[in-house]
C-alpha cells in the first residue's frame, strides 16, 4: 500500500483563495493494530491538529477529530522541529503534544507547549493543558515526549527564558512530567543549566524513560560545533548527571541544521540513539545501542553509506522486543526520499541487505514509524506539494525483512 492521503482543510479555510497545507504527520499503532494518524492542517495563519484512525491497516480512515481546543493556534515551522507528536499509553489513551501560540497572538517569541488526551480512541479530545511554565514573551517550543511503563507522560522542550539582548536565541532544555494522567505537570527542570553556552536553538531534543532512569538528548552548540550530547537522571528527573557528548564528531556549522536526535529504551536495560552529523562532509545518520549499566559509550556506526552527493537527515527510531528500526530521510539532487535499516537482535547488528528505500518525494520533515500487529511496518511522512499532503505506506515483514506491499 502506498497512499497519498488527501486530508481536509481546517474550518478557517472558507475561501478558495486560501491555500491549505497538510503535513507534519505523526503515527501510532495500538496493540489491536488500530492506526492513529495525526497531522497539521494550515490555511493562511490558522493551523490545527487533526487525527483520524483506521482499523483496516490504512485502507479507510474515520472522520477527523480536532486535537487542539483553541482553533488555529498551533505553531509549526518549515523545519518540522515543532511538529506535533502523539503517543499511546498502556490503557490505550492517546496523548498529543504541540507548540501553541494562543497566549501571544502572532508574537514569534511567545510560544508555549500544550498537550491533550483522548479517552475514547481518538473520537474526541479533552480540554488542553499547558505543559511548560515559562514566563510571558518567551518561547517554549520544539517539544518531545514519551510515555513510560507506569503511564506517566514526560515532555522536554527548548526554552528561551534565559535569552539576553546580546544572545536572544539562547536556548536551554527543560523537562517535566505528569503524575496524574497529563492533567497537570510538575515544575520544569533546566537539564542544561550548567552549560555556559546554551544548546542549538532549533533542533528538537529527545527523551526516554525506564523506571528511575531518564535520558535526554539534544544538539549542543559550542561556538558553532553542533554535536549531540545527553544528560542522564537516575532518580526520575530530580537530578541529572553532568552532560556528556555522545560522540565528539566536531561538526561545525554556523546554521542550525534543524535536525534533532532520537532516543528510546530497549529491552534488558539498554537504550538506543540515532542522529545526523555532517562532520564527514555529507550528512550521515549514526546509531548506537548501549546498556544503562555501562559508563563507556560504544563507538557509533553508520547504518548505510550515503549515495554520492546525498545527505541523510531526521532519523527516527522504533523498537518492539528484538526488532529495531531506524528510518531517515535521504536527500540528493533536490529530491528527498526515505530509507531504513532494520535489526532483529535489539540493535546489535544491522544487515545492509535490509536497507529499504520508499518512493522519492520532493520535500519532507521527518518520517514517523509504527508496527501494526507483528508484520505490518507502517510509515507516514509529509509530501512537498503545492497544497501539501501526508503519505502512508505499509511494508510486510517477511522473515524479519521488510518487503514493500503493492500500491493500492
Amino acid at each position: 500500500m502506498d497512499v497519498l492521503l488527501r486530508l481536509p482543510a481546517p474550518a478557517a479555510a472558507d475561501s478558495d483563495s486560501v491555500v491549505t497545507t497538510a503535513g507534519n504527520a505523526s503515527l501510532e499503532c495500538g496493540p489491536d493494530a488500530v492506526i492513529y494518524l495525526a497531522w497539521t492542517a494550515s490555511a493562511g495563519d490558522s493551523t490545527d491538529i487533526l487525527l483520524a484512525r483506521s482499523a483496516d491497516l490504512g485502507a479507510r480512515f474515520t472522520e477527523t477529530a480536532r486535537v487542539n481546543d483553541r482553533p488555529g493556534k498551533v505553531a509549526v515551522a518549515g523545519s518540522g522541529q515543532t511538529a506535533p507528536r502523539i503517543a499511546l499509553d498502556r490503557q490505550g489513551m492517546i496523548h498529543a503534544l504541540w507548540t501553541d501560540r494562543r497566549s501571544g497572538g502572532d508574537a514569534p517569541r511567545d510560544l508555549d507547549v500544550y498537550c491533550s488526551r483522548s479517552d475514547d480512541g481518538g473520537a474526541s479530545f479533552l480540554p488542553s493543558v499547558r505543559v511548560d511554565d515559562g514566563p510571558d514573551s518567551t518561547a517554549q517550543a520544539c517539544a518531545a515526549m514519551c510515555i513510560d511503563e507506569a503511564g506517566a507522560m514526560w515532555a522536554a522542550w527548548l526554552d528561551s527564558r534565559d535569552g539576553t539582548p546580546e544572545d536572544p536565541n539562547r536556548a536551554h532544555v527543560r523537562l517535566t512530567h505528569s503524575l496524574d494522567g497529563a492533567r497537570s505537570f510538575l515544575p520544569s527542570v533546566d537539564v542544561t543549566a550548567a552549560l555556559a553556552h546554551g544548546v542549538c536553538p532549533g533542533c528538537r531534543p529527545a527523551v526516554a524513560v525506564h523506571e528511575y532512569d531518564v535520558l535526554l538528548l539534544f544538539r549542543n552548540d559550542v561556538e558553532n560545533v553542533r554535536d549531540i550530547a545527553f544528560a542522564r537522571s537516575r532518580d526520575r528527573g530530580a537530578t541529572f548527571d553532568t552532560t556528556r557528548s555522545i560522540a565528539d564528531e566536531g561538526w561545525r556549522t554556523e546554521v542550525c541544521p534543524s535536525d534533532g536526535p532520537a532516543v528510546l529504551m530497549l529491552r534488558d536495560r539498554r537504550w538506543a540513539a540515532a542522529w545526523s552529523t555532517g562532520a564527514g562532509g555529507a550528512r550521515a545518520v549514526k546509531f548506537f545501542a548501549a546498556s544503562l549499566d555501562d559508563s563507556l559509550l560504544p563507538a557509533p556506526v553508520t547504518l548505510a553509506p550515503a549515495a554520492p552527493g546525498a545527505d541523510q537527515m531526521h532519523p527516527t527510531l522504533f523498537a518492539r522486543d528484538s526488532l529495531v528500526v531506524v528510518c531517515w530521510e535521504e536527500s540528493v539532487g533536490g529530491t528527498t526520499g526515505l530509507a531504513l535499516a532494520l535489526s532483529k537482535d535489539g540493535g546489535s547488528t544491522f544487515s545492509p541487505s535490509e536497507a529499504f528505500a520508499v518512493p522519492a518525494i520532493s520535500v519532507s520533515r521527518g518520517p514517523s514509524v509504527a508496527l501494526a500487529g507483528w508484520r505490518h511496518l507502517l510509515f507516514a511522512w509529509s509530501v512537498g506539494e503545492a497544497r501539501g499532503g501526508v503519505r502512508l505506506m505499509r511494508a510486510l515483514l517477511e522473515g524479519g525483512a521488510p518487503a514493500r506491499s503493492r500500491p493500492s
